[in-house]
């Protein structure tokens, strides 16, 4: 959480955030409104990482070497992560308190990140989601966690994910397990984002011992929705996963793109209306759970979140180029492509808290 020593040292770093124009905050909560961490690309084109505040608006921004996509965070809240966006080279590493680089990472030879990492529950390590160049086609599975020692920044290994191209890895409430979308489609590093196996996708959620980076359980789609990619992850209070798909197939054809799943069954797709579910264009781009049992999901190319409550209907919320999602109980804040800042509250009002001369990435969290 955001001290008032880090918000006046934000504030007086470099002066940033005083001269972006347009902004329109709204009063913050007192002291324990969080620091809202994401990436953005600027006016001068180039992309950063960032700290925003209600009572500052973006009190720093750290450029990045390439487009980032998720951001994670330690359990001490000293150390964020900004890895890039697949096929990632780099995995940026700040002080979120005023954005001063810690570390910048590189792949390795033959690996790239795929947007997403857990820190350890004591802050030791970070997993990376990453998809393995070298003798991809061999075995039919591409993905690994790379595992870094946060302190030295040294490469420890990897382990398998048991999947092709593993996106959004959490690490869960019990501290050790690591639950992973593995998206299923096979990239060539040559053509980068050029999809190959469309006709043979293996999407899969897995859950991994963190320990040791066992295989504790893997789950599929069934044959009929093959062609839904898992990719976007929460955890709901009772311990369940949320996971949010991309669908890879006719755009004409109405298919689910969420579920809920707890250990030990089959996924359960969530009962939402087909017209709901059409309105998200086959296109979920981020997925949070609320403190009250519910859940908000983002499509960008939709325009809209939908806002899933504890009692099981489903309102929407029609924003263009809205993504990113963070939420710390039962506050929950929304970002889109054209820089806006949005509250969400429980009752469903839509609250605009900027609008920032920024565009926001995909994916937001608080620190």
């Amino acid at each position: 959480m955001l001290s008032r020593r880090g918000l006046l040292k934000g504030l007086m770093a470099t002066g940033v955030a005083l001269a972006v124009p347009g902004r329109g905050h709204a009063a913050a909560e007192g002291d324990d409104w969080p620091l809202l961490l994401s990436s953005a690309r600027g006016t001068d084109g180039r992309d950063y990482a960032v700290g925003w505040h209600p009572e500052g608006g973006i009190l720093w921004r750290q450029a990045l070497p390439a487009r980032a996509h998720g951001p994670a965070l330690s359990p001490d809240r000293r150390t964020a992560a900004f890895p890039g966006r697949r096929p990632g080279s780099t995995v940026l590493l700040v002080d979120p308190e005023d954005g001063r680089t810690l570390a910048l990472w590189q792949a390795p030879q033959g690996r790239s990140f795929q947007g997403h990492a857990a820190f350890t529950a004591d802050g030791r390590l970070l997993y990376t989601t990453e998809v393995r160049a070298d003798d991809r086609l061999e075995d039919g599975e591409t993905g690994v966690l790379g595992v870094w020692e946060v302190a030295s920044g040294q490469r420890l290994g990897e382990v398998p994910t048991h999947g092709i191209e593993p996106h959004e890895i959490r690490l869960m409430a019990d501290g050790r397990t690591l639950v992973v979308a593995n998206g299923g489609i096979l990239t060539s590093p040559d053509t980068r984002r050029m999809k190959l196996n469309l006709g043979a996708m293996d999407t899969s959620l897995v859950y991994l011992d963190g320990a040791d980076g066992r295989l504790l359980e893997q789950v599929r789609p069934p044959e009929t929705l093959q062609r839904v990619s898992l990719r976007h992850l929460a955890e709901t209070p009772d311990g369940a996963v949320l996971v949010a798909g991309q669908y890879q197939g006719n755009p004409a054809d109405a298919v689910p793109l969420l579920a809920r799943h707890q250990r030990g069954r089959e996924l359960d797709w969530l009962p939402v209306a087909a017209e709901t579910v059409a309105a998200l264009r086959q296109y979920c781009g981020s997925i949070v759970a609320t403190a009250d049992g519910g859940f908000v999901v983002t499509s960008p190319p939709g325009g809209l979140a939908l806002h899933g409550l504890h009692n099981g209907g489903v309102e929407q919320i029609r924003r263009p180029d809205v993504c990113g999602l963070a939420v710390d109980g039962r506050r929950v804040v929304l970002t889109t492509g054209y820089g806006d800042v949005l509250r969400l509250s429980a009752e469903g009002q839509v609250e605009l808290l900027a609008r920032e001369t920024v565009q926001w990435d995909n994916h937001a969290l608080f620190a």
